[in-house]
């Protein structure tokens, strides 16, 4: 697991892992989802060959205080079964289109601070923030905060 020091990561010895979706997720989830679509967000999923939904990116349409000029990666998830295929990749590439399409110069990611999470954002450009903007820190104080910029 990393922690933040400024522009800085630490990573400490402990196991950290997401492999499913916990109750809360499940129950609360699906009507969050609705509402960002509502409000505007993007929101794309990846299928296997029998329709199961096996990864899913959202971008939020969400205005960031501190950061004007970027939108929200609100949701980004690839099935635990199905990692190290590409499919990230491509799930990522997809983040960024829907960005773009929200007229976005950057996207803003408060990611798990997982080391796998963290450094799968690095490997595919994203640059630590020194100064997270506030609102989704405090959402968020363990989150490694990135940008990627468009």
């Amino acid at each position: 697991m990393y922690v933040q020091q400024g522009l800085d990561l630490k990573l400490i010895d402990c196991f950290y892992d997401v492999q499913n979706w916990d109750t809360y997720h499940l129950e609360n989830d699906p009507a969050l989802l609705k509402q960002l679509h509502q409000q505007g967000a993007l929101c794309v999923g990846g299928f296997d060959s029998d329709n199961q939904l096996i990864a899913i990116q959202v971008v939020s349409n969400q205005y960031i205080a501190d950061y004007p000029d970027a939108k929200l990666l609100q949701y980004f998830y690839v099935d635990a079964d199905h990692q190290g295929l590409g499919i990230g990749t491509q799930l990522m590439l997809s983040a960024l289109n829907s960005a773009r399409q929200l007229n976005a110069k950057q996207l803003y990611i408060s990611a798990t601070p997982s080391q796998r999470t963290v450094d799968f954002y690095l490997k595919q450009g994203a640059q630590l923030i020194a100064q997270p903007d506030q609102q989704l820190f405090e959402r968020e104080p363990e989150d490694i905060h990135l940008l990627y910029t468009l």
